[in-house]
């Protein structure tokens, strides 16, 4: 991909990242775009007749959403993947066979998977963050497998450190969307080299996650509204994860509100006044509050390219003999 192009993505999906993890009985609206972002790119496809975001995750739903996580479903399906496990479907066979392979799962005991059972929220963030290559084992563990709370959140994964015994599908989607978006996406760029997806449909679904729909530069958000009925048809012996279902949004009654937050009255510097280098040094709200600013997108971007432009005219890299770059992080600690 383009250098430009690249910053362009990385600079959205700092200001589109999902909110960490929500304590809910019910989903709220920005879980249902996140599962709408989610499913415009294949990687999570409902139950054959919705999302049943407000439903338990089984262990298994939590292994296909993490192939799919890796870019690997195709990869499953056409291997041989097999496992110890007496308990696992022949369909999803592919799916655990290659987390089993690949060390992502290690079942409940040497025989059993646990395939029926819910997926509590320690087991599914554990098997994210050794999906991402963070391991809970070997010489030097980064943290325990059923208290991974600490680490996920200073990863970005979830934003509390302790159990949560309340977590449901939509929040297994939070986590989902928080590590394909994590250290500026480079898993989203991953997964488009591998062609899981393109950079268009990318920032699509970074737009369904926002507004709820894909928008013009141009156009206004606008409110979700109800779609036909979804496709029925599901794997064999009632197999999860297959049809895109066509998702209405929820009357306003059936769906948690937002929890209210305190309204920031920081004065928002105007474009005249921000640096890139600034800009670039705010945390995510205050970048949201700043895109905010501008009437519409295509304003802001054409800010975000100029600023950039300035920022790295008076940064210059140094060159090494004409073939590339350094690192100046790298040569100021003898790298």
């Amino acid at each position: 991909m383009k250098k430009k192009t690249i910053a362009l993505l990385t600079a959205i999906l700092l200001l589109f990242s999902a909110p960490l993890a929500i304590r809910a009985e019910n989903y709220t609206a920005q879980q249902l775009r996140t599962a709408n972002a989610l499913n415009h790119l294949k990687l999570f496809l409902g139950t054959g007749t919705s999302y049943e975001l407000d439903e338990k995750l089984t262990r298994t739903q939590g292994i296909v959403l993490l192939v799919r996580l890796l870019g690997e479903e195709k990869e499953a399906m056409n291997g041989t993947y097999k496992t110890p496990f007496t308990d696992v479907p022949q369909w999803a066979e592919p799916y655990i066979g290659y987390a089993y392979t690949n060390k992502i799962t290690n079942g409940i005991s040497e025989t059993e998977f646990g395939e029926g059972q819910t997926m509590t929220d320690f087991m599914f963030i554990t098997l994210v963050l050794r999906a991402l290559g963070f391991q809970d084992s070997g010489t030097n563990p980064r943290y325990v497998w059923n208290n991974p709370y600490e680490f996920a959140k200073r990863a970005g994964l979830i934003n509390y450190t302790k159990e949560d015994k309340t977590f449901l599908r939509c929040d297994a989607i939070t986590v989902f969307w928080n590590a394909l978006s994590r250290e500026n996406c480079k898993l989203g760029f991953a997964l488009v080299d591998k062609g899981v997806f393109t950079e268009d449909q990318l920032l699509q679904a970074i737009e369904i996650h926002q507004y709820g729909r894909i928008l013009s530069v141009d156009a206004p958000p606008a409110a979700e509204t109800t779609t036909a009925a979804p496709s029925t048809t599901a794997r064999p012996n009632g197999g999860l994860e297959e049809h895109p279902p066509v998702v209405t949004t929820p009357p306003a009654t059936s769906s948690k509100p937002e929890t209210s937050k305190p309204v920031d009255t920081t004065p928002v510097p105007t474009p005249g006044q921000m640096t890139y280098e600034a800009y670039q040094a705010l945390d995510g709200t205050a970048q949201q509050r700043f895109f905010e600013s501008f009437s519409n997108p295509a304003d802001f971007f054409t800010w975000l390219n100029k600023a950039k432009a300035e920022y790295e005219a008076a940064n210059p890299s140094v060159e090494i003999g004409g073939n590339g770059n350094i690192d100046i992080g790298e040569l100021l600690g003898g790298q």
